[in-house]
This record gives structure tokens, C-alpha cells and sequence, in this order.
């Protein structure tokens, strides 16, 4: 079989794997949930932006709905990684994966099948979102940024780095709980370093500059942390990719996609190669 032939049937299997694990999650209760979730939470921020402007009488901001939509991205993608750690895991704890390599299926057909799916799903999840801020907009006199579509298009490699994560996790453990305890950790580190610096900022903002402060201390050890995860974190990809978008830096927007795209693709190589090497059992 040749090079070409080789690459339409995997293709093929891919396929045939992402239409399978897309109808899963579609029909699924967890993909409502979380739209859900992530709808509400867009209301409250915004509900909170207009409650300020009715007691201020003036509150700049230069994309209202920026936050939102990053509050939106990180819980589908979060989700959407879980999924994809649990139904590798789960199939192998079951034996399903040994019985689907007994087929021509391969390690990259399969994987890139549980990829696809993933991706598809939160397709339809961030065009909800969008038509959502939409409708927010008309009901708040908000303007809609049309860069909201860029962040979105940005949100899509988020989203595909996080689906990579859990996808590599998942090849990596032999059980569904070790996947998603590994999972957890990775969200914990991603999240927390990103979310503690700015916390532990505010709190020491005040402060007298002085060694012998611990919290001082602290925000140092957060600040090296958040430095190094900015280039780690596909949330912090995501952040200051919306960032560059509010300043009109082109350059800084494209880096960040550039950076996401890369890491879904060093992601998805490692997950190849780690299921070829522990197998299917």
C-alpha cells in the first residue's frame, strides 16, 4: 500500500472514530451542563458591568465581553480535556482499545479520531457562545467587538492544546483515576499559578518592599511561576492572546496561536508515541 493509500485510510478510521465519540458527547448530559454554566457565568459578569454603570454613570472598558468568553473557554476546554482523558482510559480499562487494534486501526487513527470529535463538539460550543454574547449585547447596549471573533478563533487552539493534554495523559496512565488525577494536577498548576500571582498581587500591593515579608516572598515565587507558565499554560495563551487583540498587536496575537498550535501538535506527537509503547492493554 502506498504512502497516499496508507494516509486515506487512516483518514478513514479517523473519521470513523470521531463520528462515534462526537455523537457520544453531543447526546451527552455533561456538554449541556457546562453550556450552561458557561452562559451563566457570562450573565453575571455582564450583569455585574451594567450594575456598575447605573451606579457609577461611566464604566470604560474596551471589550466588555472579553472576560466572558474567557470564563466560557476555560470551563469548555477543562471539560472537553476531561472527556478526552476518561474515554481512552476507559476503553482500555474495558478492553474496548485491544479489540479495536485487532482492526487496521493504529495508534495515529485513533488518537486523531479522538481528537477530531473533541474539536467538533467545541466547535458547536463556541458558535453557542458567540450567539449568546450576541444577544447579551442587544439587551445591554454593549458594543460587540468584532475582534470577539478572533479571541473566539483563539480560543479554538486553547481548546485544542487542552484536548491534546488529556489525550496525552490518557495514552500516558493505564487507569481512568491516575488520567484524571494527573489531568487535575496539570489545571491546578495551569490555573492556579495564573490565578494565585494576581491574587497575592492585590493583596501585596500596599506593602512596604521588604525581605522579611512572607507575602512578598510569596508573590516573588508566583511571579517566576506565572513567568514560566505563560509559556506553558494554553490559558495563558488564551489570555494574552485576548490581551494583544485589545491593544491591536498583531504580531503578539499571532505568536500566541502559533505557540497553541504547536503545542497541540507536540501534544497529540507525544500521545502517538506514548500509546505505541505502553499498547493497548
Amino acid at each position: 500500500m502506498s504512502r497516499v493509500d496508507n494516509w486515506r485510510f487512516r483518514w478513514h478510521l479517523a473519521r470513523t472514530v470521531q463520528r462515534r465519540d462526537l455523537h457520544a458527547t453531543i447526546h451527552g448530559f455533561g456538554l449541556y451542563v457546562v453550556l450552561s454554566a458557561a452562559i451563566a457565568v457570562a450573565a453575571t459578569v455582564l450583569r455585574n458591568y451594567v450594575r456598575t454603570v447605573q451606579d457609577a454613570g461611566l464604566y470604560v472598558l474596551s471589550n466588555p465581553f472579553a472576560v466572558p468568553l474567557f470564563g466560557a473557554v476555560v470551563l469548555s476546554s477543562i471539560y472537553l480535556a476531561v472527556v478526552s482523558t476518561t474515554t481512552i482510559a476507559r476503553e482500555r480499562d474495558q478492553g474496548t482499545l485491544e479489540v479495536l487494534f485487532y482492526s487496521p486501526m493504529d495508534a495515529i487513527a485513533y488518537l486523531l479520531g479522538k481528537y477530531l470529535a473533541q474539536m467538533g463538539a467545541y466547535t458547536l460550543m463556541v458558535a453557542v457562545y458567540l450567539a449568546a454574547l450576541w444577544l447579551y449585547a442587544l439587551v445591554t447596549n454593549f458594543v460587540f467587538d468584532w475582534n470577539l471573533l478572533w479571541a473566539a478563533i483563539l480560543s479554538v487552539v486553547t481548546a485544542s492544546s487542552m484536548v491534546a493534554v488529556g489525550i496525552l495523559l490518557s495514552s500516558l496512565n493505564r487507569s481512568v483515576r491516575g488520567a484524571l488525577f494527573a489531568l487535575l494536577a496539570v489545571v491546578l498548576a495551569f490555573l492556579g499559578v495564573q490565578l494565585g500571582h494576581d491574587y497575592v498581587s492585590g493583596l501585596t500591593s500596599g506593602l512596604a518592599r521588604g525581605r522579611s515579608n512572607p507575602l512578598l516572598f510569596l508573590q516573588a515565587v508566583l511571579g517566576w511561576l506565572d513567568s514560566a507558565f505563560s509559556w506553558l499554560s494554553p490559558f495563558a495563551h488564551l489570555e494574552r492572546g485576548i490581551d494583544a487583540l485589545l491593544r491591536d498587536n498583531a504580531g503578539e496575537y499571532l505568536l500566541m496561536l502559533g505557540l497553541s498550535l504547536l503545542y497541540t501538535v507536540v501534544a497529540l506527537g507525544l500521545a502517538v508515541r506514548a500509546l505505541r509503547r505502553r499498547g493497548v492493554r
